[in-house]
């Protein structure tokens, strides 16, 4: 999905760099070069970066890892059937649908604007996000997903990568993705266990173990992660240039 190819940006000089609580954040940019935007106003709404607002909000990167564990030991016959239903069960979830035809099992229910996780700077403003649309504030999303058995016990699950481009502060609502994941599983499997009710009923799930890795936010790839951590070393012995900042 994408809102635009359009991206803003906002160069600042190294006076600007500096740490405290007057710090912008531009080092966590590539070349300090602070990514927006394009406008204000996204989709039907306007949204502005809390830290100026007279500017639109920021680009930002959040990586998530989602392990998704039915607890359920599979047969050896009924491995790969199985493994199907799981991986269509993700598909689904994966699909956010559209503005004014949202899907009701699918990523935007379990993302949550703001929250209590936020930390700095952005715990003090999370409240400037929770009224966030998903399809507004979200850029883009990247879901890579693999389906596997346990060698020990056998449990089925699966492992997604889950990253974020967007302009907001973004949080996992564990036990909205629990309800969606249990409810999706359950729904694929008895259409496909329709005349096998047995198996049906063996591996229905009435509850699953999901895991959130960390989350990294960043404000671009993680190959510029090294970049990003020397530039804030270079916060506290940035030049005295001119403080001017520059729009383009």
């Amino acid at each position: 999905m994408s809102a635009g190819p359009s991206v803003r940006f906002q160069s600042v000089l190294a006076r600007d760099r500096g740490a405290g609580r007057g710090d912008n954040g531009a080092w966590r940019y590539p070349g300090f070069v602070i990514q927006r935007a394009p406008a204000t106003r996204l989709g039907d709404s306007d949204y502005y970066d809390p830290r100026n607002p007279n500017l639109p909000r920021r680009r930002v990167e959040s990586n998530f890892h989602i392990l998704f564990n039915t607890l359920k030991s599979v047969s050896f016959l009924e491995r790969q059937k199985m493994m199907e239903i799981l991986a269509e069960t993700l598909q689904i979830m994966k699909d956010p649908g559209f503005p004014d035809d949202p899907n009701p099992n699918g990523i935007a229910q379990f993302v949550r604007f703001g929250g209590k996780a936020a930390r700095g700077f952005d715990a003090t403003h999370a409240s400037s996000y929770r009224g966030d649309k998903f399809h507004d504030v979200v850029q883009d999303v990247d879901w890579a997903q693999s389906v596997e058995i346990g060698e020990q016990q056998n449990r089925l699950h699966a492992h997604v990568d889950l990253r974020f481009i967007h302009y907001s502060q973004i949080q996992i609502d564990i036990p909205k993705i629990n309800q969606i994941f249990v409810r999706t599983f359950n729904r694929i499997l008895r259409r496909e266990f329709l005349h096998f009710p047995a198996l049906a009923s063996k591996y229905t799930l009435t509850k699953a173990f999901i895991h959130l890795g960390n989350n990294r936010n960043s404000v671009e790839a993680e190959s510029n992660w090294d970049l990003i951590r020397r530039q804030y070393g270079q916060k506290a012995t940035a030049s005295t240039a001119s403080p001017v900042k520059m729009e383009t």
